[in-house]
Parts: C-alpha cells; sequence; structure tokens
C-alpha cells in the first residue's frame, strides 16, 4: 500500500447460501449435503482509496452498497478477496449497529467508544463535547429505546466523529437528522476532510454528493460499473435505471460530458439566444432562449425533450420540458425539429451548464433517445451595479426604515 493511501480493496466478493427451506439449511448446519444455491451480493470488486478524497456511492435498493460497506468495518467477512485499511474507521450505517437499547446514551457512548480502542482517559475529556454536539439535553442520561431516530442519529455522528478519524462511512444515516443538523455534521466533515480525513459517504440524494465528493463509484447488481466523477457516475446511475448503458455511451473524462440513449431520435444541435442572437453570455434578469433541434431515424410519438440547468458542480438548479409545458412532440422518420424554450434568468454570477434529455412523455425513465449531460455551457454576469449576492436572483430587492423613533 502506497503511503497516501487509506484503504485498499482487491477483488472483494460476498455471497450468501439460499436454502430451497429450513429443513435444507438445518442440513448444512450439521455438514449434510443440501439443496440451496450461493447468491453473489458483490463480486471482483477493486477499489483505492487515498487521503482526503471524498468518495459517493451510488445505485439502487440491493447493489450491494450497505454491503460493502459492512465488509470495510468488520461488521461482515468477505468470501472472497481482502481488505487493507490504514488508520482509523468511524462509521455511522444503520442506527441500530452498535447501540444497546437498554443503555443510556451515556453508557452506549462509552461501548462504543471502547470499543474503538480509546482509553477511559480519553473518554472522558471528550463526553461533555459529545454531549454538546448531539443536543439532546436530558435525553443523553436516559435509555436509548425512548430516543427518535433523529436523537440516535445526533448521537451517533457525535460519537462515532468525536476523534477524528482516517476514514469516516456514512451510508444514508444522516437522511433521518433534521436540515440545521445535517449542515452542522457536514461542517464538522468539511473540517476533517481539510486535516486529511477521507470520506466514504453512501446516499440517494445524488446532489449531495455531487456538492461533498470529488470522486463517486456506481455499484449495479453487485459489479462496480464506474469509477470517476460525481456528476457523470450521478448520469451513469440514472442511464442504468433506464436500462441504456449498453445502448450507447460516449463519456468525455475531460469536461464530465455524459451521452447514452437508444438512438432513435437524437439532438442535432443547441445553442443559447438573447434577441435572436446566439450567445454563451446572459445578464441577470435577462430574457433568454434555449433552442433545441431534435431529428427522428424513426418514427417516433409520445415523445419529451427537456432540459436541467446545472451549476459548476452538477447540483441541478432548474429543468423543464415539453410535456410540462403541455406541448405534445411527434416526429416522422427523418424529420427534424427545433424547440425552443424561453425564460427570464434569474441565476447569479457564475459558469453553468445545460443537459438535455429525450424520452417517454410519461416517464422520464423509460425510452430514453438521448441523454446528454453538459451538452452547453454558458456564463451569467450581473448587470449594473450590484445590490446583492448569491447564486439566485430575487427581483426588486429594496430595503425601507419602518421604525419612527428616534436616531
Amino acid at each position: 500500500m502506497k503511503k497516501d493511501e487509506v484503504l485498499q480493496i482487491l477483488n472483494l466478493g460476498k455471497s450468501y447460501h439460499q436454502y430451497a427451506g429450513e429443513y435444507q439449511r438445518i442440513r448444512h448446519w450439521f455438514g449434510l449435503s443440501a439443496n440451496y444455491q450461493q447468491h453473489w451480493v458483490l463480486k471482483n470488486l477493486s477499489l483505492t482509496l487515498k487521503k482526503g478524497e471524498a468518495l459517493g456511492v451510488v445505485g439502487a435498493n440491493g447493489a450491494g452498497k450497505s454491503t460493502l460497506l459492512k465488509l470495510i468495518t468488520g461488521i461482515t467477512t468477505p468470501t472472497t478477496g481482502k481488505i487493507i485499511s490504514y488508520g482509523s474507521i468511524a462509521a455511522i450505517l444503520e442506527l441500530s449497529i452498535g447501540f444497546n437499547p437498554d443503555f443510556t446514551g451515556l453508557q452506549n457512548v462509552i461501548h462504543l467508544l471502547s470499543l474503538m480502542g480509546h482509553t477511559k482517559e480519553e473518554i472522558e475529556q471528550v463526553i461533555p463535547e459529545i454531549e454538546n454536539f448531539a443536543n439532546i439535553k436530558d435525553y443523553f442520561h436516559q435509555p436509548l429505546r425512548v430516543y427518535s431516530s433523529g436523537m440516535q442519529v445526533r448521537l451517533a455522528f457525535a460519537t462515532a466523529t468525536a476523534f477524528r478519524p482516517d476514514l469516516l462511512i456514512i451510508d444514508e444515516a444522516l437522511a433521518v437528522g433534521d436540515a440545521s443538523f445535517q449542515a452542522k455534521c457536514f461542517r464538522r466533515i468539511n473540517h476533517y476532510q481539510q486535516q486529511g480525513t477521507t470520506l466514504l459517504l453512501v446516499s440517494h440524494d445524488l446532489n449531495q454528493i455531487k456538492k461533498t465528493c470529488n470522486r463517486a463509484i456506481v455499484i449495479n447488481e453487485g459489479h462496480l460499473v464506474f469509477d470517476g466523477h460525481p456528476e457523470q457516475a450521478c448520469d451513469y446511475y440514472y442511464a442504468t435505471l433506464a436500462d441504456v448503458i449498453e445502448t450507447e455511451q460516449k463519456t468525455d473524462q475531460s469536461s464530465a460530458n455524459f451521452s447514452c440513449g437508444i438512438g432513435e431520435v437524437e439532438i442535432t444541435s443547441a445553442y443559447l439566444s438573447v434577441n435572436d442572437q446566439k450567445t454563451r453570455q446572459i445578464e441577470t434578469s435577462q430574457r433568454f432562449s434555449i433552442h433545441i433541434k431534435a431529428k427522428a431515424n424513426k418514427k417516433s410519438d409520445n415523445l419529451c425533450l427537456g432540459y436541467m440547468i446545472r451549476d459548476k458542480n452538477g447540483v441541478d438548479l432548474f429543468g423543464s420540458n415539453t410535456a410540462m409545458q403541455g406541448l405534445k412532440l411527434h416526429l416522422k422518420k427523418d424529420q427534424e425539429k427545433e424547440l425552443r424554450f424561453s425564460l427570464t434568468n434569474n441565476l447569479g454570477a457564475g459558469d453553468y451548464f445545460l443537459t438535455f434529455a429525450i424520452h417517454d412523455e410519461k416517464n422520464h425513465l423509460a425510452n430514453v433517445q438521448q441523454w446528454s449531460s453538459n451538452m452547453l455551457s454558458f456564463s451569467v454576469t450581473q448587470k449594473g451595479n450590484s445590490t446583492w449576492v448569491g447564486d439566485i436572483y430575487m427581483s426588486s430587492p429594496s430595503v425601507e426604515l419602518l421604525s419612527k423613533g428616534a436616531e
């Protein structure tokens, strides 16, 4: 293992026995021949994590994400392959893991930190900080069985991050917490990352993956099928859901572009305009249009063509499509049509990207003809003297003094 590596996974596999019945399971326990099938949850997965990286893990339910984390943390053992880790690991997985419902919050903290290898003196020093961070007040001295799920995640995160780990693993647990506590958690995570902590984050919130991680993987049916830019990974995940990966896939690693689809209808060009003049620069509060040309290689009915505006981190900001706008779209073979979406720009100054998609009118994951991520980029500038800051423009900002008292 290299000095800058925190985790190395080599040809990892995990399988379980699926028995024809309980009698067959009992026979196997006693070493007798039994009727069962071997079900692989993960297979031939290899991965390396470096110090300071933030890796997002994306995949559908049952893809093997949680199993991977349980293998890394030692909760379960691999069937094949091996895991080599360097440094301390802190994990927040299922809320019930590691907690005793009959222990108080304080007793659970002491128990968990002892299992993590910390001394009595070290634990005593951080207990006040854990109690303060979790902010569950008198419940800290109550049995865990009376806690809400939100209180459990507060205690779990405060405990797992009381000491800065070399690798921090989070599996969807923060989704239970309220928005203010989530923000508090990610401030601590960012602080630890700046000090060299590596983050492994599993989440169905793809925008959170894009904002937090600098790398992401996609797991599909137990296999690692994509490893790269977070925005590409999220688009690839959508493509696996739409079942169009094997049909067509074009990826540009340098610009995080991603394109896939059936290809019976394709986008031939796209551009922006202001006052009927092509442009790549728009002012705040300015009216502009998005022009998209689509051509059919085969007669296609009930189509939906749409766009999504994303920021430089790939976070979705605004999108619409023909179905939302009440426009029916049909194309004959070899026919090309141009559509124009017009809107007022309420974005702040910065660089933005447009993603386009053509799919079934009623289901955006059905019959995906083309999905082109970051097909078009543009910039926004603020007009005149700036009276505001931020990413979104709220029209006509003003202020007035209502108090009548003396100055």
